[in-house]
């Protein structure tokens, strides 16, 4: 399997940039079907680098967010496994009194998908396109 961390090898640094312009093309027909998504991106959970990201609104530092979110993540696979044995997370809300956020991670794959939307936005529907688009980010991070 491709490693985008990898990064010492001409060809290697071009398939990460392709791979950074095919996931953000993901994210941005993605948020056609989205109303209310602030913030999207796809995070190596290792060190919390965003291989992708996309923001609808000025200000909003998906950087910050994503090296966070991948600490959530990883405590949250650990306490999975310590808790619940061979159980799978299907997905990490975070509420706000503005936000929600969403983390989606495929078990076995080395990075997750988040989005955050304003409150007003579908929960449900939100849920709907991640699961929908999540295989299409999975194709994308899977090539080699």
């Amino acid at each position: 399997m491709y490693n985008p961390l990898k990064k010492n090898r001409r060809h290697n640094i071009q398939k990460t940039s392709d791979m950074e312009n095919d996931v953000k093309k993901v994210l941005e027909k993605m948020t056609d079907e989205m109303p209310g998504l602030v913030l999207s991106a796809v995070v190596l959970i290792d060190n919390g680098i965003s291989v992708a990201e996309l923001s609808t609104e000025a200000g909003i530092d998906a950087t910050i967010a994503s090296t966070y979110l991948a600490n959530i993540v990883k405590s949250n696979l650990e306490a999975i496994k310590l808790f619940s044995g061979e159980q799978k997370t299907d997905s990490i809300l975070i509420t706000t009194d503005k936000n929600y956020f969403l983390v989606r991670h495929i078990p076995g794959q080395p990075f997750f998908h988040f989005v955050m939307t304003r409150k007003d936005a579908w929960l449900g529907r939100t849920r709907l396109v991640m699961e929908k688009y999540g295989q299409r980010i999975l194709g994308v991070m899977q090539k080699k």
